[in-house]
């Protein structure tokens, strides 16, 4: 396995505007090959906040994952800020 095998990490930022926290996951594939969500969260203005790490069996199943939980964050009223597969794909604005 070479570098060029790796792919770009899928990432998706959330932010709500009204209590101003934000909600982050990218979907990346370590140096095993294996798949891992990276999942991060937090307030602009507070120091509470937190990052996880979730094994996945598969960039498909780590998609579902990402659907379920963009499905969440708009229950809660986040908004999309980015929203990309690859780095020249360029982010989504939801303004």
């Amino acid at each position: 396995m070479s570098f060029q095998d790796f792919e770009e990490p899928l990432t998706h930022r959330w932010i709500n505007r009204e209590n101003q926290r934000y909600y982050s996951v990218r979907l990346v594939q370590d140096l095993f090959g294996d798949w891992t969500l990276v999942v991060c969260w937090g307030g602009a203005n507070s120091k509470r906040g937190g990052m996880r790490v979730i094994p996945v069996e598969s960039q498909e199943e780590g998609e579902g994952e990402i659907a379920k939980i963009a499905k969440r964050r708009r229950q809660h009223g986040y908004a999309v800020l980015v929203e990309s597969a690859s780095p020249d794909e360029p982010p989504a604005d939801d303004d």
